[in-house]
């Protein structure tokens, strides 16, 4: 293909820009490249033709392109890459002027282009085309977050409605931590309003199209990894993903526009594996365009070749690739080495911001600034580990041993703010105290104060205990392998739950002697907020994987509910009903009531002594959380019986509009009969139908019959966070440094499809 008459001229040489120069230099294209900052990486590029200009972000661009025009010969056609959205809307601005003298893929669609830059417009498309939005709104002035308030629930998301504006995303977990950044950011108003869709960067993707006149010419789907900051922030890792739902949805949000030129869609999956838009990417490539071509999908080549109007090439097969923008995160590439070794079964090709072998200089200028930080950086890290904020003046913290010692107003602060229902009630931690937590170690309910009210408690656990045959102070949260998750109560009225756990953690790190600090099992996002505050209190953590919580919810009604089960399913509930049938007389009973409970859990724990499992370690926890249930009308303790001999047992709670499916054991000698799949049957119809309940919970446990009754799940992590001034938190630290590392290299990522049935299931311990 002859392109002598022909240069690509980029606008700017940020790492975005110098991927653009080399996947069109490739392909030998005559690269230039306008950039105002001499000093950046991507200036020592040898893909391209740097011409240095004032600015590239003002209007004065446009008179540097036309006086670049003049000289270049007339002859010469010159193609424009703007790299960011400045770019875009300066150009679709000035499109008169320029289409003279320059080509532009999106010439044509200029209007459309400035239309869809504003994130204010995203919502109507997306209601044109019937596609999913977070419901939202725009804010034109600091007043109108009062009313909005009331509009939505927390947390919520603003983002600036024009681009390239003081800040890209944020998350606001209360009405004033929305307030407070409304009025930092006045000067960015209009901002947009939106509700926060669950999830983390694991659950954001991307379709990527060429269009011609509104014909896709070629597609590619990737999948975030990391970003920064998490969820909301820039790709910093990306991999390409086969996702038909997410280039169909792209397709669909772009289709009738007519539109030429590169364009992109950003999506989130909830956690029913919903896809969701963020938002659309319109008249240039977008940040990891690196990988498209590192995965043979050159859209800057193609968008080259189709704005000259000249013979496309025939398309090359999609190859897995990963993309790392080292510049933001220069350790990433080390969490995620099994996939450049092929630990998975597939070997991805890598692509960086900076290094390539044919394009040396650019990673070296990057590699000297960031070795020049590193002094400092480990020497802040290793040295300075003291908590770097001060506490609000209006907070008053307070310590309470044990939990005899709780006042009632905290006591009754643990139900109306928790967070997780049930397993952070008063009357949850006041059995385990009594019964579990009274043996080992020493309970501490930590309380802050906000205007002489409770604002925040979080029930710390401090023992020693012995690790690798040695003795470390360890502090973690009121948990044991009964607690099927866990979490800090907090008033979203009086307090953020960053600066709550800030406070929290910089008490518990000030006053005692610790080793390591571990919280768990909580979401993977809540996890992701405990590793930022303790990176604002300049501490070492480490997050980990711990299992996953399945569940159903929006359920309407039994009938409904059965339908949607896999046919194996109900083929194995008629076919060992009929079965156990054939043993004789069998029936079941559920207990909710304080008369029957004591007959009832005899049964309980005989059938649990004769299955699979261990003995309860703790069963006056147990006992005592059954007659807890049955006073607050919470148990369902389901029990089956053949030939009055109990042969399986269920220990549900239902509270409020959620069944909690907490324990199951059936005796070894019946499995063929399948009577937990009975027990549960019959359980399910009992808390639909006479308890109206519209969510069942499995809690924790990956194990395979599960899929058969849940269709969502999430995973549940934990954070270590280790104190390096101590010899044995050193060590920890240490050790976390080789376990992470050695894992990237040996042990494949957690699989993060929300497809049910893909699910890893790893978790060992329960059957059905």
């Amino acid at each position: 293909m002859n392109t002598n008459n022909s240069i690509a001229l980029v606008i700017g040489l940020c790492s975005h820009g110098i991927a653009m120069c080399r996947a069109l230099k490739q392909e030998g294209v005559d690269v230039h490249a306008f950039e105002a900052k001499n000093y950046l990486p991507g200036a020592a590029t040898n893909t391209a033709n740097i011409h240095y200009v004032k600015n590239i972000n003002e209007n004065s661009l446009i008179d540097d392109l036309l006086q670049f025009r003049q000289a270049i010969d007339r002859s010469t056609a010159i193609v424009l890459f703007p790299t960011n959205d400045n770019n875009v809307r300066i150009l679709a601005e000035n499109v008169d002027r320029i289409t003279p003298d320059f080509l532009l893929s999106w010439s044509e669609n200029a209007e459309d282009i400035l239309n869809l830059l504003l994130k204010s417009n995203i919502e109507r498309r997306c209601l044109e085309m019937s596609i999913r939005y977070p419901k939202s709104k725009v804010l034109k002035k600091t007043d109108d977050t009062l009313e909005a308030i009331n509009q939505f629930e927390f947390p919520v998301l603003i983002k600036p409605v024009k681009p390239q504006s003081g800040f890209k995303a944020l998350r606001c977990d209360t009405p004033e931590a929305l307030q407070e950044n409304i009025d930092k950011y006045q000067k960015d108003l209009p901002i947009l309003l939106q509700d926060w869709i669950s999830g983390t960067d694991k659950d954001l993707f991307f379709g990527a199209l060429y269009l011609d006149h509104g014909k896709v010419i070629s597609s590619f789907c990737g999948n975030k990894l990391e970003s920064h900051p998490p969820a909301m922030g820039q790709t910093t890792v990306a991999i390409s993903a086969h996702n038909p739902e997410v280039i169909a949805i792209t397709k669909q949000f772009f289709e009738g526009l007519k539109l030429s030129g590169p364009v992109s869609l950003e999506l989130k999956q909830d956690e029913k594996g919903r896809l969701w838009v963020i938002e659309p990417t319109i008249g240039r490539t977008d940040f990891w365009v690196g990988l498209c071509t590192a995965a043979n999908v050159n859209l800057l080549y193609t968008e080259y070749v189709y704005t000259l109007g000249l013979d496309p090439q025939p398309s090359k097969p999609i190859r897995p690739a990963i993309w790392f923008d080292s510049e933001k995160d220069s350790l990433a590439l080390f969490r995620h080495l099994d996939k450049l070794l092929a630990l998975e079964g597939t070997r991805y090709t890598a692509s960086f911001s900076y290094l390539t072998r044919e394009d040396l200089k650019p990673s070296m200028v990057a590699t000297k600034a960031l070795l020049a930080r590193v002094p400092s950086y480990l020497h802040k890290k290793t040295f300075s580990d003291k908590p770097a904020t001060k506490d609000p003046d209006d907070i008053q913290f307070i310590q309470y041993t044990g939990y005899q010692q709780l006042p009632d107003d905290c006591k009754k602060f643990l139900v109306d703010q928790s967070k997780i229902a049930v397993f952070s009630y008063d009357s949850w931690y006041e059995n385990f105290c009594r019964t579990v937590a009274s043996s080992k170690g020493s309970v501490c309910f930590l309380c802050l104060y906000k205007k002489n009210q409770v604002a925040a408690i979080l029930p710390m656990w401090y023992k020693k205990e012995s690790m690798g045959g040695k003795r470390v102070n360890l502090i973690s949260g009121l948990t044991n392998y009964y607690t099927p998750i866990f979490s800090m109560s907090w008033d979203e009225t009086l307090i953020t739950e960053s600066l709550a756990g800030q406070c929290f953690l910089k008490h518990v790190m000030e006053n005692g002697t610790w080793d390591l600090i571990n919280l768990s099992p909580m979401p993977e996002e809540t996890v992701v907020n405990w590793q930022k505050i303790a990176t604002q209190l300049n501490k070492a953590s480490f997050h980990y994987y711990v299992t996953k919580n399945m569940f159903e919810d929006e359920i309407k009604d039994f009938s409904s509910y059965m339908k949607a089960r896999p046919s194996r399913l109900k083929n194995t509930i008629k076919r060992k009903t009929k079965k156990l049938t054939s043993l004789g007389d069998w029936h079941i009973d559920i207990i909710t009531n304080l008369e029957d409970l004591p007959q009832a859990l005899t049964s309980y724990h005989q059938v649990y002594n004769q299955s699979w499992k261990k003995s309860e370690p703790y069963p006056d926890f147990i006992d005592g959380l059954a007659q807890l249930g049955a006073e607050q009308n919470w148990l369902r303790l389901g029990i089956l019986y053949i030939e009055n001999r109990a042969v399986a047992v269920q220990f549900w709670l239902v509270e409020r509009n959620t069944a909690y499916i907490y324990k199951l054991a059936y005796a070894r000698e019946y499995k063929d009969y399948s009577p937990g799949t009975i027990l549960t049957h019959r359980l399910m119809e009992h808390v639909i139908t006479r308890d109206g309940v519209t969510k069942v919970d499995f809690l924790t446990g990956g194990e395979a019959f599960k899929l058969d009754w849940m269709t969502s799940f999430r995973n549940l992590h934990g954070i270590q966070i280790v104190n390096k001034q101590r010899p044995m938190g050193f060590l920890f630290y240490l050790r976390n440094l080789a376990g992470h590392f050695r894992k990237s290299l040996w042990t494949p990522p957690l699989m993060q499809s929300k497809s049910m049935y893909n699910l890893r299931l790893s978790d060992p311990g329960k059957r059905e």
